[in-house]
């Protein structure tokens, strides 16, 4: 069965849609008491990052419930951006995913 097979995605649906509701419930507030409204890429990005964790490490990074990206993932982030610039490519087995998966551990 593949990772993107109906029945893998059906098994996932509860991870999503949990992730999903503390998004929505997160930006919801913030953005009801900031007047000049939020940034909705961070926003965006954090959600994708308690996602991915979520599903490949079995808990979140607990970005939205912080509200920020915890140090080693933003270095990850900035890792990934400056190896983009410089045309650096990296192994997945034991580059970018080797990282987060040491960072995932510190946490």
């Amino acid at each position: 069965m593949g990772a993107f097979s109906p029945q893998s995605l059906a098994a996932q649906e509860s991870i999503i849609q949990r992730c999903t509701d503390a998004f929505i419930t997160k930006v919801g507030t913030l953005s009801q008491k900031n007047k000049l409204g939020i940034n909705i890429v961070e926003w965006l990005e954090m959600n994708s990052f308690d996602l991915l964790g979520e599903m490949a490490f079995g808990e979140n990074f607990g970005c939205i419930a912080e509200g920020k990206i915890p140090v080693a993932l933003f270095q990850f982030r900035s890792q990934c951006a400056a190896d983009k610039m410089t045309g650096t490519q990296r192994s997945t087995t034991s580059g970018s995913i080797s990282y987060l998966n040491t960072c995932a551990k510190s946490f």
